[in-house]
C-alpha cells in the first residue's frame, strides 16, 4: 500500500511539473505586435496584440487601442478590453481602472471591489495599498494611502503619502514629517506590519522593499542591508546593490560587480562590469563587451557569450546573438526563432 501511495505521489508530482512546463509562456514581438511561445519555442499565441504583459497567475494583460483586458495561456480573451488601465493579477485579483477610479476584478471578470479608489496596487499577503478619498461636489478630497483586505474592509487607515505592497510581513510607506503637526518638513519612509504598526522607523535613505528577509538602505552614499527588525546586518559599503535572490545579492565594489551572501561575505569575487540577480540558478554578468551566465560558484554555466542578455525565467533567457534577439535554454541552444 505504501509503495502504491508513493508511486501515485511521484506520478502526481511529475504531472504537476509537466503541467507547469506546458503552461510556461514567453513574450515575443514581431512587426510591432505581441505574442507568446512555449518553452520549446513553439508559437502558441500568434503576435496580434498591440501590447502585452508577461503572464501572472495564468493570465496576461493586453491592450487594444486604449483599453485593457486579459487573455489566458491559449490566447483566449477571458476579460474583454474595457478598462482604461490595469495591473497584473496577484492573489486572484487584478486592479483595474474605469471612469477615473480603480477597483478589483477576479478571473471571471466579476467586480469584487468597486471603483472607488484613485490608485490601487497589487494584493500581497492579503492586503493591498489604495489611495482613499471622497468626492465633494466637483472636488476630490485626498485622504492618502491605506490598506484594504479582499472584502474591501479598511485594515490600515489612510495616513501615508504613498504605500507599497507587503513583502516578508512588512510594507514600506511614505509619510510627511511635520513641525508642530502642521508645517511639512520632509518625506519620511518607514515599514509597517499588517496592523499598521511602525516596525522600522528610520531616517536612512534609499530604502527598497524586503526580499528574502533583507532590505537595502543607503548611508553616506553607500548601500547596506537591514533585517526585518531594522537592525543593520550588512554595513553600508557598496556603491550599488541589488535585492537578495537565491541567497545572494549582486553588489558593486569600486567599479566591479560581484555577489555577497546574507552575512555580507564575498561569495563571488567582484570582477564583472555589471551583474544581474540570480534567477533559475544562474546570473547574467558582463565582462567587457560580452555577457555570460554563471552559477552560484561563480563558474561560467553556458559555454557561450552574448552581446546582451536578460535573466533566465522558467528555463529560458532572452539574449542578443549577431544582432538578433533570441531565446535560449540552459544548454545555450536557441529555441526561438526556430531555424
Amino acid at each position: 500500500m505504501i509503495r502504491i501511495l508513493l508511486g501515485l505521489l511521484i506520478i502526481g508530482q511529475f504531472a504537476l511539473a509537466q503541467q507547469t512546463d506546458d503552461q510556461a509562456r514567453f513574450l515575443i514581438i514581431q512587426d510591432g505586435k505581441f505574442g507568446f511561445i512555449d518553452r520549446q519555442g513553439n508559437m502558441v499565441i500568434p503576435p496580434e496584440f498591440q501590447e502585452c504583459s508577461d503572464f501572472s497567475e495564468g493570465l496576461a494583460r493586453f491592450r487594444k487601442y486604449d483599453k485593457y483586458g486579459f487573455i489566458d495561456i491559449n490566447g483566449k480573451v477571458v476579460i474583454p478590453p474595457e478598462y482604461n488601465d490595469a495591473l497584473d493579477f496577484s492573489e486572484g485579483l487584478a486592479p483595474v481602472k474605469k471612469g477615473g477610479f480603480w477597483g478589483y476584478v477576479d478571473k471571471r471578470d466579476s467586480l469584487v471591489i468597486p471603483f472607488k479608489y484613485k490608485k490601487a496596487l497589487l494584493f500581497k499577503e492579503g492586503l493591498a495599498p489604495v489611495q482613499m478619498g471622497k468626492k465633494l461636489l466637483f472636488m476630490w478630497i485626498n485622504r492618502g494611502f491605506g490598506y484594504i483586505n479582499k472584502m474591501n474592509q479598511v485594515v490600515i487607515p489612510p495616513a501615508f503619502n504613498f504605500a507599497y505592497s507587503f513583502s516578508d510581513g512588512l510594507a514600506s510607506v511614505n509619510y510627511t514629517q511635520k513641525f508642530l503637526f502642521i508645517i511639512p518638513l520632509r518625506i519620511q519612509r518607514s515599514f509597517i506590519d499588517h496592523r499598521g504598526n511602525q516596525v522600522i522607523k528610520t531616517s536612512v535613505e534609499g530604502l527598497g522593499s524586503f526580499s528574502e528577509g533583507l532590505v537595502r538602505f543607503q548611508e553616506d552614499g553607500l548601500i547596506g542591508f537591514l533585517d526585518t527588525t531594522g537592525a543593520v546586518v550588512i554595513e553600508p559599503q557598496f556603491e550599488n546593490a541589488s535585492n537578495f535572490s537565491e541567497g545572494l545579492a549582486a553588489v558593486r565594489l569600486g567599479k566591479k560587480w560581484g555577489f555577497v551572501n546574507k552575512q555580507g561575505k564575498i561569495a563571488i569575487n567582484p570582477i564583472y562590469d555589471y551583474a544581474f540577480s540570480f534567477s533559475d540558478g544562474l546570473a547574467a554578468v558582463k565582462s567587457g563587451d560580452e555577457w555570460m551566465f554563471i552559477n552560484h560558484e561563480g563558474k561560467q554555466a553556458i559555454d557561450k557569450t552574448f552581446a546582451a542578455s536578460k535573466s533566465f525565467k522558467n528555463g529560458l533567457a532572452k539574449v542578443i546573438i549577431s544582432g538578433k534577439r533570441v531565446y535560449i535554454n540552459k544548454q545555450g541552444e536557441i529555441v526561438w526563432p526556430k531555424k
